[in-house]
């Protein structure tokens, strides 16, 4: 491997955790709190085109409130605590450094909006650790689709076999894998259950990314 990129929600930062704090802040004043399966199945691992994200858990509980209204309402309370109270994965930070100190350069591809990666990264002092984010807004397609990761390699100059992906969802492996990465997974307690036998290597936690394993790639 000659670079690393990283995904950033349930990677880096323990943002998913965030994420359903949010949804139930703002779904309870409706009567309605999501449950843990319920965020997984619809905000993290969707069960099929168009049963995912606030528009659909709205219609499945029959709410009588625009998804607009809800969105609004979620911004703020979403860019307060992302920039108050997001925490990083166990063991992320060593795990940059590591990288760092191999003289990797080190890049983000991420299906969250940038003001919130930029946010995070601040809060973690990692801002100048990484030379690219790629954003939603910087490709036609999102993950799945591999031009997240395609464009990543790009910006580094290589080939994509050269770069390693560390992934938490089945998604982003699937996008990393099919713009050619080699992948490393590290499924968290939102994501335990997705797919992740495209990965080139399974780990239950950041601390299982020795330096034996990192040899492999």
């Amino acid at each position: 491997m000659k670079a690393v990129i990283f995904d950033f929600d349930g990677v880096l930062a323990d943002s998913l955790q965030l994420n359903f704090n949010i949804k139930k802040i703002i779904f309870e004043p409706y009567g309605v709190i999501p449950t843990k399966q319920e965020f997984i199945d619809i905000w993290v691992s969707p069960k099929g085109k168009g049963k995912e994200g606030t528009a659909y858990f709205i219609k499945l509980k029959g709410l009588k409130v625009k998804t607009e209204k809800m969105m609004a309402t979620q911004k703020p309370i979403y860019e307060k605590l992302f920039s108050k109270d997001l925490k990083m994965i166990p063991g992320a930070a060593e795990l940059v450094g590591r990288f760092k100190a191999m003289n990797l350069p080190l890049g983000i591809v991420s299906s969250n909006n940038l003001y919130s990666i930029k946010a995070g990264l601040k809060n973690f002092g990692l801002e100048k650790e990484f030379e690219f984010i790629v954003s939603p807004q910087d490709c036609e397609f999102i993950k799945p689709h591999p031009a997240p990761y395609l464009k990543g390699v790009e910006m580094f100059g290589l080939s994509a076999d050269q770069v390693l992906v560390i992934e938490d969802s089945d998604t982003g492996v699937n996008s990393a894998k099919a713009a050619g990465c080699k992948v490393i997974a590290i499924p968290n307690e939102f994501t335990e259950a997705e797919d992740f036998s495209k990965a080139d290597f399974v780990a239950k936690s950041i601390g299982e990314i020795t330096d034996q394993v990192l040899r492999k790639f």
